[in-house]
Parts: C-alpha cells; structure tokens; sequence
C-alpha cells in the first residue's frame, strides 16, 4: 500500500499549551488509526526543532523544520497573548508563520489554513485589552482565507479537530486514481455462474430471479467459504473492478448468522439495482447484509438491503464509499455501522427497524456525510446515531415517526417531525471485583426504586444489572452513587 501523507503545521503563542499538548496527542492517536487505510499524519511544531545556525536565527530554523509551504493543513491558535516579536522581522513568530502560510495560500493554493479562537471571559478583557484587540484584527484579516472558529474548552476543541482531520483524510482518500483493465461483460443465470463470475475486472448481468448463493459452490480463487454458528459465509476477497449489475434481482442467504456478502481487501467495486438480504421471509437474524473490510472505491447504487440483518452495511478500514437511492429496512442492531470508514449516502431511506437492540446509525473513528437522506418509522430505546471520536456531515436529513431515547448528533439539518422520545434510558452496572450477595442485593434495590431492571446475574460474587431508567437526571444520580466504588462500573446505551 502507498502510504499518503498529511502534514499539519502547529502555531501559537505560548499561553495555549494545554492545548497544543491536546492537539498533538490527538494527531497522534489518528494517525494510528489512519494509517491502515494508507493515510499518514506529519505534525509539525517549534518544539520539536532542533537548535541551530540560520541568517535570521532561530525562527528561521523552525521555518525550515515546518515547512509550511508544503504543509496540507496550517492550525493558527490565538487566546490572549500575540507573542514575543522576533527581532529584525518586526512580528511574532506566530504571526510570521501565520503570513507564511497565507502568502503560500495566494500562491500554491495551499495549505488549508483553520484559525481557531479560544474564547476570552469578559473579566479578562478589561486586564488585556489592548491584546486583545490586535488578535480580534488578525481573526478579521484571516477570516475571507481560512476556517474561523472558535472555541471555549478542550472538549470544544477535540470535536473541531476530529472534524479537521477526518475531512482532510476523505479528501486524500477520494482523489485517488487508478487505471484498470477494461471490463469483461458476463451474464450471470444461475447461482454458479454468478459465483464463478466473481473475478477482477468484470461486469456480471444478473437476470430477475432469486439467488440463493450458497446452494452452489464456486470455481472462483477470489471467492471462499467462512464457517459460521449455523452454516458457511461467502468472502470476496481481493478482487479489483467489479460490477454487479441486477434486473430486479434478488440475492438471499438462508444462514442467520452469514453476512450475505463480504468483501475484503477489494477496490472499485459497484453494486446496483439489486435487493439482498436474509431469506426472503422476516425473522431475526445475527449476520449482516453487506460488509466492506479493508476496501476502498466502493460504489452502492439502487440497493434494498433487507432482512432482519444485524447491520445493512458494516464498513471496517474503508474508504470513499458512496451509497445512493438506497433503502435499508428490517435490521435487528442498527442500519449502518462504520468503524475507521467514510461513507457518502445521498437519496435514501432507513426505515422499519423496529426492536432494535442498538442505535440506528453507529460512527467509530469515522466519517459519514448525509444529503437527502430520510429516517422513519424506526424504533430503538438508545440513540438514533452513535458517535465516537466521529463525525457526520449533511443536509435535508428527515427524521419522522421514529422512537428514541435520545438523537446522539445534535445539528440544524436535521428535520424533525412526529418522532416520540422514549422515557427509558438503558444502563447496566457490573462488578468488577466480588462482592457480597448483601451488597449485589443493596445495589438491586436502589436501582429498581426508579428504574425498570430488565436483566440480572450474581455468579461467585460478580454480578450484573441491565435495566432502563426513566430519565437522564436518575442516569447522573446512579452515576455519581457507583463513582465513589472502584469495584463498581456503570455503563450506559
């Protein structure tokens, strides 16, 4: 795999150092991440120079070692200091990197610069105005050039740098460029010629009919059988340029603990006009429909994905997914599951999951953007989206006739109309050292005088308690009640 690289370049006076330390840390646990999708992160920062002889001294070494005109991405950080000026340059070292990269941006179109601003309480103000002031004109110079934000805690700052990064990273993922070989057309009327037809570089045409693809076997080298609880899965693994393209095709599997199609290290792959899903009758099912690992160019066009599935499509370490005038319905733990994944949905549905034993839409270091997208008539007693050092981007979202606990994403896209938020809150609390048959029935009773316990264990002192509780504010009182108990954890959703 070739490796990409984003390089981003740090500036900022020296009064934002807890800060930077955060920033830095984050970097640097993404790009672990990232890095299995072929992405690498390259942070550069003054700190890290290495002392030096240069004409203009010191801040002409660090210009060497940040090499802004090369960086991707330039983060300007402001609070209350503008910094020391630098002698013979009549500027701050931050301000000097700051006109560096505003010039390479004139010039080169590069790098994305973010300015971000740490918000100044007003008390703070009144002792350094004249501070203050200077930086409020270097926000309005830059605003026309760059992303102006701002900020008030870390945790504000966490959330606008996972968004900055994910972003660059979907913008290097999707610029990519392949040749291929040119496609080999196929018709497909049989289980056995669809399955033998899964090869690079090829377009196979699959007639109106029921495929039940595991009641054939395959002579294909790309195609293998994975066992599972009740029967076998079929993997597609390293298959470049595909095409399946369906007539009102119906693709099934009978196992409910298969996925009915995985791929797995594969690229460019296109699936269109096509419904598929466990059996064609309703019931529950522990398989998803469609999983991606370690794929990327990954096209899904006219799709029902149907059948009870855990999940109607699971990305895992995958890249420049696009999923358009689709519909996902009748899943038991949620619709869509990403984790270090992007995915674009555009024109589609995700309805009928009712029951569900999970959120709707679950993000892990991940990145979805949504545009004309319609939720409804689903049902979960958690979240409708889980997210997780992730984000989603979108418009013209719709949200109606759903039951939840909560929505999980806050956003003005977002359309609400006839949804029911659901008065129940689900948590479990566990041991995690033994403890008493005393002390597991204490902390029984105290949950169940304002909650509904669901479920309950107590084997050789390790115990756990599911149940759902009426509201948020009983959630925070159960929380601080097990906070002061190492031996107790408490986990909720």
């Amino acid at each position: 795999m070739n490796m990409k690289s984003i390089r981003i370049v740090l500036a900022s006076p020296s009064d934002l150092t807890e800060e930077r330390t955060l920033i830095t840390n984050i970097v640097n646990n993404t790009d672990k991440r990232f890095k299995r999708q072929g992405v690498t992160l390259d942070l550069r920062r003054w700190e890290d120079t290495v002392p030096g002889a240069n004409p203009i001294g010191g801040q002409g070494i660090i210009d060497n070692d940040l090499g802004i005109e090369e960086a991707d991405i330039f983060i300007c950080l402001y609070w209350k200091k503008v910094g020391t000026v630098i002698e013979g340059l009549n500027e701050t070292g931050t301000e000097h990197e700051l006109n560096a990269a505003i010039e390479s941006f004139r010039v080169r179109g590069k790098p994305d610069i973010k300015f971000l601003l740490k918000k100044v309480e007003m008390a703070d103000k009144d002792e350094d105005y004249k501070k203050i002031e200077k930086i409020e004109k270097i926000a309005q110079k830059i605003q026309p050039l760059a992303l102006y934000k701002e900020f008030s805690s870390v945790d504000e700052l966490k959330g606008i740098m996972d968004e900055i990064l994910l972003a660059e990273f979907f913008n290097k993922t999707t610029a990519k460029s392949v040749s291929y070989e040119e496609r080999k057309y196929v018709e497909a009327s049989s289980e056995s010629q669809f399955l033998d037809a899964l090869i690079p570089n090829q377009r196979v045409i699959l007639h109106n009919k029921f495929y039940d693809i595991l009641s054939s076997t395959s002579k294909s080298p790309y195609v293998q059988l994975e066992e599972v609880f009740d029967g076998q899965e079929i993997i597609i693994r390293d298959v470049t340029n595909l095409t399946l393209l369906g007539d009102q095709t119906k693709i099934i599997t009978v196992p409910r603990y298969a996925t009915v199609l995985t791929f797995r290290n594969c690229e460019s792959i296109t699936l269109s006009n096509l419904t598929i899903g466990h059996t064609p009758h309703k019931g529950e099912c522990i398989g998803a429909v469609l999983k991606f690992e370690e794929c990327n160019n990954i096209i899904l066009n006219n799709l029902e994905l149907f059948g009870c599935g855990t999940y109607g499509i699971e990305l895992t370490n995958t890249s420049n997914v696009t999923m358009n005038g689709c519909h996902i319905y009748e899943c038991t733990s949620g619709a869509i599951r990403l984790f270090s994944s992007d995915l674009e949905i555009k024109n589609t549905t995700i309805s009928d999951c009712t029951n569900l034993i999970g959120c709707l839409i679950n993000l892990e270091a991940s990145y979805m953007n949504m545009v004309n997208v319609f939720i409804c008539n689903n049902e979960t007693t958690e979240s409708i989206f889980a997210l997780k050092s992730s984000n989603i981007y979108g418009e013209a979202i719709s949200l109606s006739n759903n039951k939840y606990a909560s929505l999980g994403w806050e956003t003005d896209k977002l359309k609400l109309s006839n949804n029911i938020i659901l008065n129940t809150y689900p948590a479990e609390v566990y041991s995690k050292k033994k403890i008493s048959y005393t002390e597991f029935k204490k902390i029984k009773d105290f949950i169940s005088e304002k909650s509904q316990i669901e479920n309950t264990s107590f084997e050789d002192g390790i115990f756990s308690i599911l149940f759902c509780a009426p509201d948020l504010e009983t959630i925070n009182k159960y929380e601080l009640y097990f906070a002061n108990n190492s031996d107790i954890e408490m986990a909720c959703g």
